[in-house]
């Protein structure tokens, strides 16, 4: 991909139409259309390695949120997120937040797709790393707090007790965003982290129109 363009906070801030929080860095590099903030906000997240319910399902949400002018925010990791961005690049509009520079997007895997969003206007590639800088474990808590911070409402499909969409949940609130969880099966190890966050107050969402109410409520 070609080298990143520059946006700052305050920048970032005109453009969904709220305050960042402090930890947000001040400026942030980008590839694609970041006019796609512009629009209502959804993130969904969820495991690495979802079972057959959870990839549906991602990718039913994806899908309709995208349709009704919603851009659908994720972290484009392997799993739920490349389900989510994929599919809401193909329908609507979508922005992942990368856990590494641009110029080495990662998951490799999902090089052709980043390609496509670099280049669209439907599409907005974030990272706060420097264009030549690799995917560190490190990095993906970073990553994560930009995903909570940008959204208006954050949703859990499919996240073990201890995981990564459980953090982002977390930093959501901790930023005033409403969090929502799709319920799974008790039996299921990637549905305790979603039942959980559902037992500790978040929306029990099962269809997105649940969603999209909710934006409306909002005042959006």
């Amino acid at each position: 991909m070609s080298e990143a363009n520059i946006l700052t906070k305050h920048q970032l801030e005109q453009l969904i139409r709220k305050p960042l929080p402090h930890s947000f860095p001040a400026e942030i590099r980008y590839a694609g259309n970041p006019n796609v903030l512009s629009q209502k906000r959804v993130a969904i997240v969820g495991s690495r390695h979802p079972t057959f319910y959870g990839r549906e399902q991602a990718a039913y949400f994806a899908r309709v949120l995208s349709e009704n002018q919603v851009c659908v925010v994720s972290g484009a990791a392997i799993g739920i997120d490349t389900i989510a961005n994929s599919v809401a690049y193909q329908s609507g509009t979508t922005a992942a937040v990368l856990g590494s520079g641009l110029g080495v997007p990662y998951p490799r895997t999902n090089l052709a797709l980043f390609e496509r969003m670099a280049s669209s206007q439907n599409a907005l590639l974030l990272s706060e790393f420097e264009d030549h800088e690799v995917a560190m474990r490190w990095n993906f808590p970073k990553r994560n707090r930009i995903i909570a911070a940008l959204c208006d409402f954050l949703l859990v499909i499919e996240a073990a007790r201890a995981s990564g969409s459980m953090i982002t949940a977390c930093l959501a609130a901790d930023c005033g965003v409403d969090v929502g969880a799709l319920p799974g099966p008790v039996s299921s190890p990637l549905s305790q982290g979603s039942n959980l966050l559902i037992k500790e107050g978040a929306f029990c969402i099962e269809q997105p129109e649940e969603i999209l109410e909710r934006l409306e409520i909002l005042g959006h």
